[in-house]
Parts: C-alpha cells; structure tokens; sequence
C-alpha cells in the first residue's frame, strides 16, 4: 500500500505546479541557474528534486517489487528448488 503514494508523489508534484497550486522556485526539481552538460543533472537537483524524483520515487518502486516477490512466496520457491539441488547425488 506504501508503494503506489511514493511512485505517485513526483507526478503529484508535477501536476500541482503546472497547475499553480505548488508555486515554483519552492516546487522546482532544479535549482535555478545551475547547468550541467549533459542528459543527467544529478548536479542541479534541488531538495524537492531529490526528495520527490529520486527518494520517493525509487523506494516506491522498491517497495512494489519486495511486496511483489514476497506475495509470489519467491524467497520459499528458491529455497526449496537450491534445498532439491543441493541434496540430488552427484553423476
């Protein structure tokens, strides 16, 4: 349940500007003024950028697939397929 409010958080920001409700510079991912060359600008992020695109976002995502190999029960599954390997005789 945790995962869908943290992947949403950035959008929700995004959305909340273009629409005037959360006013720039205070809602910006950038700080003004700051350019680095290149398609990554790890740089220039501002708090609200590091907070919103990269700490809720990836722990959304995080989350999301932890919850999903949990409910699979994939940590049981491999351990009972290494348990079945390991105990086979050698040939």
């Amino acid at each position: 349940m945790l995962s869908v409010p943290l992947v949403m958080a950035d959008l929700t920001r995004h959305l909340l500007q273009d629409s005037g409700v959360w006013a720039s510079p205070g809602s910006s991912m950038y700080r003004p003024g700051c350019h680095v060359p290149g398609p990554i600008k790890f740089r220039c992020l501002s708090v609200v950028g590091w907070l919103f695109t990269i700490l809720f976002t990836y722990s959304g995502f995080l989350c999301l697939i932890v919850s999903t190999l949990w409910s699979a029960r994939v940590g049981t599954k491999v351990r009972a397929a290494w348990r079945s390997i390991r105990s086979e005789p050698n040939l």
